[in-house]
């Protein structure tokens, strides 16, 4: 505006010099205030148009957690695929899963995640895995990416696989590894510091009536190129969660596919734990905790509430700043106690939820985080939505991943992150001034959702709880 009445100013002392009659000069006058106010009101309502249609899809819960939708992967990727994260490259590699939800066939594509600094992801395909594969347990270490067993819709395989990461994250061709000691899917990995473990894991595709030790104890570690059973898990099972924190392994549901000596698929509702040495040595295991069953939204206009079974089996579990986080991704449960031949039904959830982890290991009493809405529950029955049944994703810093995997609609391609980090409002991984001066901001504007406990509204709690996390972070 100031320009304008300085150019306008310019027009008059100059006058004298205009040669042009007052009709000129009215028709100069109008196109200048259409170029000083006309323009802008299009800039702004197309920029208006814009922002509104790139707003990024959030759900929020009433305790600070929010999931946020990313990009998608570029072809859906459902249930038990193997991801393997470099934390040093800030990238992700995602291996196998189903693709589609109609067999029991997995895929061969591989694609490497690029992590940008607003926290989304970049695709890029890289080359095919050498089989069709679902269950197997991937990872990377001084420039590879390993991948052990798994199940190629045909039978169940020890044959893995190594292939060399270039240094713009796509890898070369896929070469043998070191077998398996023998054919495993859906087992537990785990790389601790240049260890590489095995727990447990199934040995057949299905779930034959006359085999009864389909689920494994067995846990073994990589010793140079020979595998060593260096201890066994509390019971057989397979499809469970495996997470490390500070000196400490944490396994928790699963499935056992045999109860009294005798066939059957039975869900786990136990958290086991025990310690590690920085030599991949294990101690003893502790039984320290149940999984809650939960309580979702069911796809009907009233919002109609319905019972769960909750987490038990092909879910994530992930350890960050003294909890143990569970994520979605139960599937299956059972109705009543486990028993030969029972029949299964879908309960899957959308719910997570953390334990604090006490000194000596154990956990305090688990408690449901992020959305618990209506709105937010629908997705499980949407395509292309938030998905359970995953048995993947990862964790970097402070945010989770969860990637594809498979809901009621079927096999899914989006993909979500939830900061696990309260009142971290920019998302990047630390509390700062910035954050502070968001949450008052946030105050001032009454912004509810902002707020970092469940009282709906923003008050010293809030502000108690952002400064707690910035003392200890």
């Amino acid at each position: 505006m100031i320009y304008f009445l300085l150019y306008l100013t310019y027009d008059f002392l100059n006058f004298s010099k205009i040669m042009y009659n007052v009709k000129f000069f009215l028709k100069n006058l109008k196109n200048k205030i259409k170029k000083f106010i006309v323009t802008p009101f299009f800039i702004f309502f197309f920029y208006f148009l814009f922002s509104f249609s790139c707003k990024a899809e959030v759900y929020w819960g009433k305790d600070g957690f929010n999931w946020k939708k990313i990009n998608p992967l570029p072809e859906r990727i459902g249930p038990y695929y193997a991801t393997a994260f470099d934390p040093q490259n800030k990238r992700v590699y995602v291996i196998g899963g189903y693709s589609s939800n109609v067999n029991h066939v997995g895929s061969k594509s591989v694609y490497l995640g690029k992590i940008q600094p607003d926290n989304n992801i970049i695709w890029t395909k890289l080359k095919d895995y050498p089989k069709n594969v679902l269950g197997t347990f991937c990872f990377t270490n001084e420039g590879k990416l390993y991948c052990l067993g798994g199940d190629d819709g045909k039978s169940v395989l020890s044959e893995s696989y190594a292939a060399t990461i270039n240094a713009d994250g796509t890898i070369g061709d896929w070469q043998s590894y070191t077998s398996l000691p023998c054919p495993l899917h859906f087992h537990g990995g785990l790389f601790y510091k240049n260890k590489v473990l095995i727990f447990g894991g199934r040995k057949k595709l299905y779930y034959p009536d006359d085999v009864n030790d389909n689920s494994r104890r067995e846990i073994y570690r990589l010793d140079g190129t020979n595998w060593t059973q260096i201890s066994q898990l509390p019971i057989a099972m397979d499809a469970m969660a495996i997470a490390v924190y500070k000196g400490k392994i944490y396994i928790g549901g699963g499935q056992i596919t045999q109860q009294d000596g005798q066939s059957s698929r039975c869900h786990i509702d136990k958290v086991y734990f025990t310690t590690i040495s920085d030599n991949g040595d294990l101690g003893n295991w502790v039984e320290t905790s149940f999984y809650p069953n939960v309580i979702n939204y069911y796809l009907d206009q009233n919002c109609k509430n319905w019972s769960s079974k909750g987490i038990k089996a092909y879910h994530y579990m992930a350890a960050y700043n003294g909890y143990l986080y569970v994520f979605p991704a139960a599937s299956f449960a059972v109705k009543g106690p486990c028993k030969l031949k029972q029949s299964e039904w879908l309960t899957s959830t959308l719910r997570s939820f953390r334990a604090k982890i006490n000194t000596d290991g154990s956990l305090n009493d688990w408690e449901i985080i992020g959305p618990t809405d209506c709105i937010f529950d629908h997705q499980n029955w949407e395509l292309n939505k938030m998905a359970t049944n995953l048995y993947g994703g990862f964790l970097d810093q402070s945010k989770f991943y969860l990637i594809g995997g498979m809901n009621y609609a079927g096999v899914t391609n989006a993909a979500y992150y939830i900061n696990l980090l309260k009142g971290d409002f920019n998302d990047d991984s630390q509390i700062t001034a910035a954050d502070i001066k968001n949450l008052f901001s946030s105050y001032a504007q009454n912004k509810s959702e902002f707020e970092l406990n469940s009282d709906t509204k923003i008050n010293a709690v809030d502000f108690g709880t952002i400064k707690l996390n910035y003392t200890i972070q």
